[in-house]
């Protein structure tokens, strides 16, 4: 898809949440985001394609990246517990940037809440009928959902289905 977008013009900015369905480790105490496949994956990325010039990577700060966005950010976050206790802290994290709204992914339904003045989107997984749903009695519809902003912030958004 990312090869796809790229010769087609698109410009994409990628990052990397670290969530714990990315590990290669069973245990977890022994999952570390060095031997994640989600960090083998970016790598991999980084590598292909570090000379295209409309694409661009960003860091995670602590397990939260911001998307930068005509003046404001957006943080995205794993979303399990404990990527979401970090979200009392995300203006402490970034102190002089402006964070309109958080976006996490990890839970099998959609949800929208106010945390401190900031709006979270909790967005489903779409994990399909895998082990890891099925072993929970859940199922998610595969796809990909999409935000639009302008100036202010969100204006749509919608889902598309694979």
């Amino acid at each position: 898809m990312i090869a796809t977008l790229l010769t087609n013009g698109y410009k994409i900015v990628f990052t990397k949440v670290n969530g714990s369905h990315s590990s290669i480790e069973k245990a977890k105490d022994n999952r570390t985001d060095e031997e994640s496949l989600g960090r083998t994956i970016l790598w991999a990325l980084q590598f292909k394609f570090s000379d295209v010039p409309n694409l661009t990577f960003i860091d995670s700060m602590r397990n939260v990246s911001l998307l930068p966005i005509f003046k404001y950010n957006i943080a995205c976050a794993h979303g399990d517990q404990t990527s979401m206790i970090r979200m009392k802290d995300v203006r402490a994290l970034y102190p002089n940037k402006i964070i309109l709204e958080v976006n996490c992914g990890h839970i099998h339904h959609r949800k929208v809440e106010d945390f401190d003045g900031i709006t979270i989107h909790y967005n489903e997984a779409f994990c399909g009928s895998d082990q890891y749903a099925i072993g929970k009695f859940l199922h998610s519809q595969r796809g990909v959902r999409y935000a639009t902003y302008d100036k202010i912030g969100r204006i749509k958004e919608g889902f598309f289905r694979v």
